[in-house]
């Protein structure tokens, strides 16, 4: 068996995800996979103890979960293996292979009202700049904004919120080293914007994962757990749509609950033969004590920020 360390960072700013280090097992160690299918009725305790998702009904997805309008049931879960097998060997490869890159970013923060509408807003754009640290760290991509002429940009939170950032990395929590810390359910098949896509679930055990967001504020530091989606395409086992919020039952002061949701695209460089599944959009939707913020965050023209020499692979084939 091989055991290894490393760190983990994906930040949110005010919102950090990271990797405490830790000693993985072998790489193939099987997954924890939760039932789905019909359960019986009755009183339960979710109000007392909120069910994390992947012990929720199919019938309870559905109300929870309008993202999942359109959804075909599994009818079991012979088929998750093999779509944890594929979609973690992209998410191998995918840090693997990763090269520098930039892009441009637009932020909307927006303070919102209680009936969803903008009670205050505050747009940035930059120069988002993603780079690689490989060989060095797994998982461990450092990420900078910069103004036009190339140099740390000047960052603004609106009152009281936070400027999120991490969302490449995100794709970490269906790394192979990292599948055994979650269980996870297969939810069925759905069209997603003209594509088939299997749809997982998961939800981190927190008695044995390490990989934890981290949240900060004026009254201090706090780690959380995660639960949430992801729209696999089905002809690739490509991510192209996350999911996450937090487990329920944490106690953080300042954040009841905290949703992002990510959009990957399909990206191509000059000279490169694999294609990368890069953020195009990003909400993330933050339910304060003090109010409501979201972040719309949109990367666009993805550019290599500079010439590597790199073995690229071809991930997993359909």
């Amino acid at each position: 068996m091989t055991h290894r360390k490393s760190r983990i960072r994906l930040c949110f700013a005010a919102c950090i995800l990271f990797q405490l280090p830790a000693t993985f097992g072998m790489a193939g160690a099987t997954p924890a996979i939760a039932p789905f299918g019909q359960q019986q009725s009755g009183l339960t305790l979710e109000d007392i103890a909120p069910k994390v998702i992947v012990d929720k009904t199919p019938q309870e997805l559905m109300r929870a979960y309008p993202q999942l309008e359109g959804l075909e049931p599994a009818a079991d879960q012979k088929d998750l293996s093999l779509i944890l097998e594929k979609v973690g060997a992209n998410v191998e490869a995918y840090f693997h292979n990763f090269i520098s890159t930039s892009a441009q970013e637009e932020v909307i923060q927006e303070r919102l009202r209680p009936n969803g509408k903008a009670d205050e807003s505050l747009k940035q754009k930059f120069r988002y700049l993603l780079t690689s640290t490989a060989g060095k760290k797994d998982f461990d991509l450092q990420e900078y904004r910069m103004d036009k002429k190339g140099r740390p940009a000047k960052q603004k939170a609106l009152g009281g919120g936070a400027l999120t950032r991490g969302f490449a990395s995100m794709p970490a929590l269906l790394h192979p080293a990292l599948q055994p810390e979650s269980q996870f359910i297969y939810l069925g098949r759905q069209n997603i914007a003209g594509r088939e896509a299997l749809v997982v679930a998961f939800a981190q055990k927190p008695d044995v994962a390490q990989f934890m967001e981290k949240m900060g504020g004026e009254t201090g530091s706090y780690t959380v757990f995660l639960e949430g989606m992801v729209w696999i395409d089905s002809s690739n086992y490509q991510i192209i749509r996350m999911r996450t919020e937090m487990l329920p039952g944490q106690s953080v002061k300042f954040v009841m609950q905290q949703i992002t949701e990510i959009t990957f695209a399909e990206v191509h460089f000059e000279g490169i033969s694999v294609a990368f599944w890069l953020p195009q959009e990003v909400v993330v939707d933050t339910h304060r004590v003090d109010g409501r913020f979201r972040n719309d965050h949109r990367y666009s023209d993805y550019q290599l920020y500079a010439s590597q020499t790199k073995i690229i692979s071809d991930g997993v084939s359909p």
